[in-house]
């Protein structure tokens, strides 16, 4: 079998690929609301998150007014989006995925600690994944219609001028809890060495505030290249324009009721470059040199024509 007979395969066991014919995508999933809107959960996800939370709960309610007496009390569960599996081109054209492209103050980035990376995600030229690449647009909007409000317009992932890409973004940065004290440390990427635009003093300042302030860490982005080793932020312009990716992406939703419109967000859980962009690129750059980490997993071993040996 060939590596990308093998691959395809592999993808076809995940019942969140959303390049399959046969699947009715919407019956394995269910919009979950949070605080912030809603998201997709799978139900396998939801039924063991329900089973976990009335055990936390019951073991609460029994533990009232009583020393634990070393029992390890269990932690309160948290439901996780599900992660939807496609294979796309990164558009060469209209990927910003650049650590260091925020200058100054737009209009949907006030602040540097606002500052998300996107892209479009485009058809792959290689088959089967062309085709399959046009059924997970498909299911996407199946996904999209099933947790939208009637009379309500959509907007935010597909673009109104062509309907064959999708946007994808990345929030860099998120606000440390209180209490979080030290535990993000062993982050891949620290907030103090992520890469800023050296021309931008007001990049370089609020940057600056950023770490003196210690109000943020980085949300590190998930990104291997064809050998499964992290992709350093500064390489990220480098490999990824025109690479074609397994991507995972997870997918929120919030109603805007003044204006009726319903606004979604593919979130980038996960690229892992299949075919580089740039072979010359690819060979001049290694795996990363960053530190050890614990918040990252310094390999990719998911779904790919060239499996990882270790």
């Amino acid at each position: 079998m060939s590596d990308y007979v093998q691959f395809r395969h592999e993808l076809s066991q995940n019942e969140l690929y959303l390049g399959q014919r046969d699947i009715d995508i919407v019956q394995k999933v269910e919009w979950k609301k949070d605080k912030h809107g809603a998201f997709i959960a799978s139900k396998q996800a939801v039924a063991e998150y329900e089973a976990a939370l009335a055990a936390y709960a019951a073991q609460s309610e029994a533990s009232k007014g009583i020393e634990a007496n070393g029992v390890e009390m269990m932690k309160q569960p948290r439901l996780k989006p599900a992660e939807f599996t496609l294979v796309a081109k990164i558009s060469p054209s209209r990927c910003y995925l650049k650590p260091d492209g925020w200058k100054g103050p737009i209009e949907f980035t006030k602040t540097l600690a606002d500052m998300k990376l996107e892209c479009r995600l485009i058809a792959p030229g290689e088959a089967p994944f062309d085709q399959e690449f046009v059924l997970a647009l498909e299911n996407i909007r199946k996904l999209l219609d099933a947790g939208g409000t009637k009379g309500y317009k959509k907007q935010g992932i597909f673009d109104p001028q062509c309907n064959l890409n999708i946007k994808v973004r990345h929030v860099v940065f998120k606000h440390k809890n209180k209490n979080e004290g030290e535990k993000h440390e062993d982050n891949a990427f620290k907030l103090s060495d992520w890469p800023v635009n050296p021309h931008s003093p007001t990049a370089l300042a609020a940057h600056k505030e950023m770490v003196a302030k210690d109000s943020h860490r980085v949300h590190p982005l998930p990104t291997y290249n064809v050998d499964g080793d992290l992709i350093a932020p500064a390489d990220y312009s480098k490999l990824l324009p025109g690479a074609v990716v397994r991507a995972e992406i997870s997918i929120t939703h919030w109603v805007i009721a003044n204006d009726n419109r319903d606004a979604y967000v593919a979130e980038i859980e996960c690229f892992r470059l299949i075919v580089p962009a740039s072979a010359q690129a690819q060979a001049q750059t290694g795996p990363s040199s960053i530190r050890k980490k614990k918040v990252l997993a310094e390999k990719d071993d998911g779904p790919s024509p060239k499996k990882v040996r270790t």
